[in-house]
């Protein structure tokens, strides 16, 4: 593999803001490159990145290579989209001739003699001359969310990976202690001035017409939000912003502030008639956390992607984000009906698909084909499966989760025949198979990476923002 520089931009058909969209939020790690390909495939209107730390990011270099042979589109012509996601992952990835997968990578000491290889995240870059037919190389835009402290290293990061991502998106709500002790996040809810400068970098660093949000929360009182966001979006840097509707204090697992929410939401909108408001707060709610019931349609818990607009709409958003109820199940995000669909869902906007087994056998094809590490994997099936109404569901699959090891037994945990695991394997070890030879490999942000031997490497280290939760011990996720 070559470090590379990206090739000439090729603009895309412009998107002014999120409104109107519905989409899957950044979820550490889960919003790898196998998750945005997929949820790209449900519906999902843009595709986040899981926070990636700036700081970190700045070092990286980029290095590029093809895609696998078959994922080439035989005809020459890259496959449309369309809306099917339950589709075989050899016919849904359908890039042109001369795609790459693209990998921003930090070379970093290992043992005495040594370098370990670790990719921070991975993207795929369609050519320029493709671009008219497929202007999105992951199926739908694609933005990088950072968690950033320093304005400059914001910048620096930004500029560096600006041709290879469709936006950008700073993380100014996260209320875990890597992120506050160490700058980012929730901490510069109180720190205006420097979250304002922070915006203007990045904003100089990647031109004046790339997509470009923040992500921050309410704070106790109206007053407070509404003097925090006049700052911010007096800078000028920003398209849209999504408002988490819980404060600092909040667990994901408490009921959201909606009211208050959607008060702030109302008298910026009279300052900022321009920018998106986009809402985010257990949308679209399975009723499997009981934190909201945000997208619920006559009193059933699964409301779908119509009732979800209609309701954000109503408390006067223009968008919605979705987090835990995209995790658990990407096809809540489906904006039309797949064939079969109950008539009384159609009617009603909601065509998700209730077979959790056979939505995760799919999303775990594409985790074997991109090369996803197995911590990833089995983080997200057991933040899904570990769920009280699923553990009920299917008691021996969740068993058979806590103790995967590979793709093999997540398979056979899933439903899959031994003969379909065996072959889920063998594509995955082909995936894994372009290594450094110092060290074996291993997933930290969405593409295949070395790790310690006999040992977890430090996700910090990789530069993406930790969490909490062990990927053995599912908690709440984040909404």
């Amino acid at each position: 593999m070559t470090v590379t520089e990206a090739a000439p931009s090729v603009d895309p058909p412009p998107f002014t803001n999120y409104a109107g969209m519905v989409m899957a939020a950044p979820m550490v790690r889960v919003s790898v490159i196998a998750f945005r390909l997929f949820a790209a495939r449900c519906g999902s209107d843009v595709v986040f990145s899981e926070e990636l730390v700036a700081a970190k990011l700045q070092k990286c270099v980029r290095e590029a290579r093809p895609v696998p042979d078959y994922m080439i589109a035989k005809d020459g012509d890259p496959q449309p989209l369309g809306s099917g996601w339950d589709v075989p992952v050899v016919d849904a990835l359908r890039f042109p001739p001369g795609t790459q997968l693209v990998e921003f990578v930090r070379y970093e000491p290992y043992g005495k003699n040594t370098t370990r290889r670790a990719v921070v995240f991975s993207t795929v870059r369609i050519p320029p001359e493709y671009r008219a037919k497929r202007p999105w190389s992951e199926g739908k835009p694609f933005i990088l969310q950072m968690g950033v402290s320093d304005p400059e290293a914001g910048a620096r990061s930004a500029a560096l990976v600006k041709d290879d991502v469709d936006g950008f998106d700073v993380n100014m709500g996260c209320p875990k202690k890597f992120s506050v002790s160490n700058g980012m996040g929730a901490a510069l809810m109180t720190d205006v001035d420097r979250a304002a400068k922070i915006l203007t970098s990045i904003r100089a660093a990647i031109g004046p017409t790339k997509p470009f949000s923040f992500k921050t929360r309410v704070f106790e009182t109206v007053d407070e939000s509404v003097a925090q966001l006049t700052k911010l979006l007096g800078t000028g840097a920003v398209h849209s912003v999504t408002l988490h509707a819980r404060t600092r204090p909040q667990r994901s697992d408490t009921k959201p502030r909606v009211d208050l929410a959607a008060e702030v939401a109302a008298k910026m909108r009279a300052l900022f008639p321009h920018i998106a408001f986009v809402f985010n707060g257990s949308i679209g709610c399975s009723g499997m956390d009981g934190a909201g019931h945000v997208g619920v349609v006559d009193g059933k818990p699964w409301g779908g992607r119509a009732a979800i607009l209609e309701a954000v709409r109503a408390m006067g958003f223009d968008g919605g984000l979705v987090a835990r109820d995209a995790m658990w199940n990407p096809t809540v995000l489906l904006p039309s009906a797949p064939p079969g669909a109950d008539p009384a869902d159609v009617a009603r906007g909601s065509y998700y698909c209730e077979d959790y087994m056979r939505v995760h056998r799919r999303l775990l094809e594409y985790h074997a084909h991109c090369g996803n590490g197995m911590a990833f994997l089995k983080y997200h099936l057991t933040r899904t499966f570990g769920q009280k109404q699923l553990q009920t569901a299917h008691p021996e699959a969740y068993k058979k989760i806590l103790a995967g090891k590979c793709i093999a037994d997540f398979a056979i945990a899933l439903g899959a025949t031994t003969e379909e695991a065996a072959h889920w394997e063998s594509v995955h070890s082909a995936a894994g198979a372009d290594t450094d030879a110092a060290a074996a490999d291993e997933e930290t942000s969405g593409a295949v990476l070395p790790v310690d031997v006999g040992g977890r490497r430090s996700r910090e280290a990789a530069g993406v923002a930790p969490d909490a939760a062990a990927a053995s011990k599912p908690q709440p996720a984040g909404a």
